[in-house]
C-alpha cells in the first residue's frame, strides 16, 4: 500500500468492502493532502479528454464519459455526507441513498468544461467539510451503505473511486 495514510488506519478501519478503493487512493499523508493530489489529478485528467469523446459511450446501455465523471462528482458528494454524519456520531442512521443510475444523471449536451466546473466546486466543499474535522473526528467509525468507515477512510475512497473510473476511462473510451 504506497498511501501513507493509508498505513494510518486501524484494522477497523481497513473493512474487506472498502479495500478496493483505499488501495487506489493518490498518495498523501493528510485527508487534505489526499483531496488536494486527487483535485491535480482530476482536473488534469478532465483537460485531457477530447471534447468529441465527452458524449461517447463504448457499447449499449453504458454510459457516456460525461455520465462517468457526473458519477464521479455524485459519488464524492455522498462520501462527504457519510462523512458528516459519521463525524457527527450519527451512526443510527446509515445512508442508504448511493445509486448508480441516480449518480450518473447528467444533461445530455454538458460539455467537459462545465463538468471540470461542477467538479472543482464540490471539490471545494468536500475540502472544507473535511478540513473542519478535528483527528479525532476524522477517526470516529460510523456505518457507510452498511460497511463500518471513519470520515478518513471515506476520503480515501473519494480518491480511489476516482483514480478506478479514470481507468475505466482510459481502458475503454479513449
Amino acid at each position: 500500500m504506497p498511501n501513507s495514510l493509508i498505513k494510518q488506519l486501524t484494522q477497523q478501519e481497513r473493512d474487506p468492502q472498502m479495500m478496493f478503493y483505499l488501495e487506489q487512493s493518490v498518495d498523501g499523508v493528510t485527508v487534505s493532502e489526499i483531496l488536494q493530489n486527487s483535485e491535480e489529478v482530476m482536473i488534469d485528467f478532465i483537460e485531457a479528454i477530447p471534447e468529441e469523446k465527452i458524449s461517447y459511450k463504448y457499447g449499449f446501455g453504458k454510459w457516456t464519459v460525461a455520465q462517468v465523471l457526473q458519477h464521479i462528482i455524485s459519488y464524492e458528494r455522498i462520501m462527504t455526507e457519510s462523512g458528516l454524519k459519521i463525524a457527527g456520531k450519527k451512526v443510527e442512521d446509515p445512508i442508504g441513498y448511493y445509486n448508480q443510475i441516480t449518480t450518473a444523471r447528467v444533461e445530455k449536451d454538458i460539455t467537459k468544461t462545465e463538468l471540470l466546473e461542477r467538479f472543482k466546486n464540490v471539490r471545494k466543499q468536500t475540502i472544507k467539510t473535511f478540513a473542519n474535522f478535528s483527528e479525532e473526528e476524522l477517526k470516529i467509525m460510523g456505518i457507510h451503505e452498511s460497511f463500518p468507515a471513519s470520515p478518513r477512510t471515506l476520503v480515501l475512497c473519494i480518491s480511489g473511486h476516482q483514480q478506478h473510473h479514470f481507468e475505466v476511462i482510459e481502458e475503454k473510451y479513449l
